[in-house]
């Protein structure tokens, strides 16, 4: 488990390498890697096998995890989007903090289909 709390001891790229060597060592993550690059992470992305991830079965064959966190400035918190995504079904849930839905405030789960926001 990570925590956030007490950011300022907490790089982005230290909390980009804590999340990548935790899901390289996650039963059911595949293909972790760095979007864009290992030297300049912005993401963390893993290609997931959903039965052995969730230790149970599920109706999709793959999924993806997208993990994201950055540090706005002038905010007195970080901004994360966790995104569970099916490609073969175009499904994306997610779970995010950021300033994209003010209405819904800082923090909201985000479901889309069909690249379309079907609830916030």
């Amino acid at each position: 488990m990570i925590f956030l709390a007490g950011r300022d001891r907490y790089t982005q790229r230290t909390l980009f390498r804590d999340v990548h060597d935790r899901l390289t060592n996650q039963p059911g993550c595949e293909e972790v890697r760095y979007r864009p690059s290992r030297r300049r992470p912005r993401y963390v992305i893993a290609d997931v096998d959903p039965t052995t991830f969730l230790s149970d079965s599920y109706d999709a064959a793959t999924a993806r995890l997208e993990i994201r966190f950055w540090y706005p400035a002038g905010v007195d918190h970080e901004y994360y989007r966790i995104n569970w995504v099916e490609p073969d079904r175009n499904l994306m849930l997610g779970f995010h903090q950021d300033a994209d839905h003010p209405d819904l405030g800082s923090c909201h789960i985000q479901l889309n289909h069909e690249d379309t926001p079907v609830d916030r």
